[in-house]
């Protein structure tokens, strides 16, 4: 039980550095069975375009202020779905960064 609060905890401050980078708007992060990152989800401000140079970048970034390797992010347009209190929703986020699964968005 204390190994999952601890990736948790590092998918949580994984988003939190991931948001202070000037690229990002918005950020999800899903912690991994083992130590590190099961996916990360990324919306760019607008006029970013994504590239090599910037997932170099990323990576870095969060390399030096979290201490572990990013996953290749999933960059998706517009905004990350949102429960109705402002939440990230998750299981609409990880649909989201699957091809072929379109959840109804209510």
């Amino acid at each position: 039980m204390g190994d999952q609060s601890c990736f948790r905890l590092i998918a949580k401050k994984t988003e939190h550095f991931l948001l202070q980078h000037p690229a990002v708007m918005d950020a999800a992060v899903f912690p991994g069975e083992s130590p590190g990152l099961a996916g990360v989800t990324l919306v760019l401000q607008p006029g970013i375009s994504w590239s090599s140079e910037l997932e170099r970048d990323l990576t870095f970034w969060i390399k030096n202020t979290v201490g572990i390797d990013l996953p290749p992010p999933v960059v998706l347009n517009g905004k990350l779905p949102r429960t109705a209190s402002g939440k990230i929703s998750r299981y609409l986020t990880e649909c989201a960064r699957q091809p072929g699964i379109n959840p109804i968005l209510q």
